[in-house]
């Protein structure tokens, strides 16, 4: 699941962490964070919503 949304969001590149903080049967929320040039740092780059049966992302912050 976050494979597919990864790669429909363009986050499969290196540096991109992102950790599921909540399921609703198909529906995730992720937290989407990408790491600074010395990987000290994880900044934020958002909050998504998605649903692994329709392939749907929303960003929520």
């Amino acid at each position: 699941m976050i494979n597919n949304f990864a790669n429909k969001m363009g986050f499969s590149s290196r540096g991109y962490e992102i950790t599921p903080t909540a399921k609703n049967g198909n529906s995730y929320r992720l937290e989407v964070r990408q790491s600074n040039q010395d990987n000290t740092v994880a900044n934020m780059v958002g909050i998504y919503q998605y649903n692994s049966q329709t392939g749907t992302a929303t960003k929520v912050q």
